[in-house]
């Protein structure tokens, strides 16, 4: 690789001077980490999540009328990022739909964020998830508050005493 150096003016006369730089010696933590077949289970795990919500008649996209927004950067750290954009989606169906298509990738430890970014602005300002992993279900999610606000629109809410 080579950069040219210029001086006022030079861009003009052509007397430009080349320097070689060195070839780059580092290597990337992240491929040692996380190696490709990671980032073709991450995809897969996406397009799965994509085509069952689609199946199941929901609507992606980043309009407030969709159902869901999905994050397609590939950031395996991360997860796959479900935002939920409507309090009536998050249902014990979804979370077992999600759970069993992380079961399919369970050898990679997958997991799905179900992000609550409701569009309604009782919500704004609150960072609440379910992570749906192979395994387990988390729940971190101020639930007293989610029901004081949103009453009986959250359908999981009202599944168990255990929530």
């Amino acid at each position: 690789m080579t950069i040219g150096m210029y001086t006022f003016g030079s861009c003009l006369m052509g007397d430009t001077e080349k320097i070689q730089l060195p070839e780059p010696t580092y290597t990337d933590e992240q491929d040692k980490i996380y190696p490709n077949e990671h980032q073709e289970a991450w995809f897969r795990l996406l397009d799965k999540l994509e085509a069952e919500l689609e199946a199941a008649g929901y609507s992606i996209g980043s309009s407030d009328d969709s159902d869901f927004y999905l994050i397609t950067d590939y950031m395996p750290s991360d997860g796959i990022s479900c935002s939920v954009l409507k309090p009536e989606l998050v249902t014990q169906e979804l979370i077992d739909r999600c759970q069993r298509l992380t079961k399919n990738e369970a050898s990679w430890n997958m997991w799905i964020r179900l992000g609550f970014d409701f569009v309604d602005d009782r919500h704004k300002g609150h960072s609440e998830n379910i992570l749906v992993r192979p395994d387990r279900v988390a729940h971190d999610y101020d639930s007293v508050r989610l029901q004081n606000e949103f009453k009986n629109e959250i359908p999981l809410l009202g599944v168990g005493s255990d929530v």
